[in-house]
């Protein structure tokens, strides 16, 4: 999976800079600082930071933000962008990430639904978790991202089962740009909260995203649903994670 974004790293870094990616830009990025302002974090790790503009901004706002990265291209990427920030940056996946101290808020862009062990993926993110932490994670809407992008042929397609595709992917303002061979693994939101729960954490809350009016009018067309969602989980005492 690592090598796969490889390819897209400057392509991502240009759309991002560019404000082509209003998603990124107008949606996630106030999304994740109001995260932020919510929890009041000393520590921060993103788990995932592809170009690592996310956390350039959470630094702005948190005094020790650390970031991962396992794909050598999206690393080289995100170490020139963060270049100037005070982000420690390390080309690891969670999974395998030599920890020296935990976090108090743990964050992931995007990434859930690309990886294949989301079980082996949300205990790695409970590991590196304080006591008291708070992991958030974004990811396409389970129950509506079908209906907008048909990865999965209708006919076939089942919002309680899980499914794998090898897709091709492109942002609203550039569609003549594509990311193809991008790992999509379709899961209800229940499989995630059973990941959660069999590593000790659960959820503590559910957001449905959905821009604001103004933000919407950017796209040139209304979201109908909500495209993406985010879950916040806690580690909850007393609850032993299971095999």
């Amino acid at each position: 999976m690592p090598r796969r974004w490889t390819k897209a790293a400057e392509l991502r870094r240009d759309q991002i800079e560019s404000g082509l990616d209003i998603t990124f830009n107008r949606v996630f990025i106030p999304f994740f600082l109001n995260c932020v302002e919510e929890y009041r974090p000393e520590s921060i790790l993103e788990v995932g930071c592809g170009t690592g503009h996310l956390a350039a901004r959470l630094a702005g706002v948190c005094p020790h933000v650390e970031a991962l990265e396992p794909s050598p291209g999206m690393h080289a990427v995100a170490t020139a962008v963060l270049r100037k920030s005070p982000v420690r940056l390390h080309c690891s996946s969670v999974e395998s990430f030599r920890l020296r101290h935990r976090f108090d808020l743990v964050v992931s862009h995007l990434c859930a639904h690309v990886v294949a062990d989301v079980d082996r993926f949300c205990r790695a993110c409970s590991n590196v978790m304080a006591t008291r932490g708070v992991f958030v994670f974004s990811l396409p809407h389970p129950f509506f991202w079908n209906d907008y992008k048909e990865f999965f042929s209708r006919v076939n397609y089942r919002y309680t089962e899980e499914r794998f595709a090898s897709v091709t992917w492109a942002i609203t303002k550039d569609p003549g740009r594509p990311i193809d061979r991008v790992p999509f693994h379709h899961r209800p939101l229940g499989r995630y909260v059973t990941a959660l729960r069999r590593c000790g954490m659960a959820l503590k809350q559910l957001d449905e995203i959905v821009p604001s009016a103004a933000v919407q009018k950017l796209y040139g067309q209304e979201w109908k649903t909500p495209r993406y969602c985010a879950l916040h989980a806690t580690k909850v005492a007393g609850l032993f994670p299971k095999s």
